[in-house]
């Protein structure tokens, strides 16, 4: 009976892990969901920027339009690069950890859900490059 009980016991610990991990996944995959979002938002901030500058006859600039425009510009590439370097760089590194160790406890345990094997199906390059073409989409917008 109380090896029974271990062995329980040391399954639910082990699969309370394993809800953590996934839990984590799902809070990275939000974070960077929303700084998608919020980049989104900073460009519509940028164009709302521009309009202003080429609507407003009243508003005296000491600059002229296009050299205002230019510098909003710039501004928007490099808060687009913030977020950019934040969605990647560190959230990305860590949904990786957790997903790593997701599919190494899978491997350990088959006794676990194969969540993580059939993700695996869908390569993490072909989601990395989506993330960073919409990245790059946002800046190139910019630049033109």
């Amino acid at each position: 009976m109380n090896k029974n009980y271990n062995s329980a016991k040391q399954k639910l610990f082990i699969y309370g892990l394993y809800s953590k991990i996934i839990s984590n996944e799902k809070h990275y995959t939000v974070l960077q969901s929303k700084y998608k979002t919020n980049a989104t938002y900073w460009l519509l901030i940028i164009f709302a920027a521009i309009g202003v500058v080429f609507s407003s006859e009243e508003i005296s600039l000491p600059l002229d339009s296009m050299i205002a425009t230019t510098i909003i510009c710039l501004v928007g590439i490099i808060g687009i690069l913030f977020f950019w370097y934040e969605d990647i760089m560190i959230q990305e590194r860590f949904l990786n950890i957790n997903f790593l160790e997701g599919t190494l406890m899978e491997k350990k345990y088959t006794w676990l859900p194969q969540v993580h094997h059939q993700h695996l199906v869908y390569t993490h390059k072909t989601m990395l490059k989506l993330k960073n073409l919409f990245f790059v989409g946002c800046i190139v917008i910019l630049y033109i």
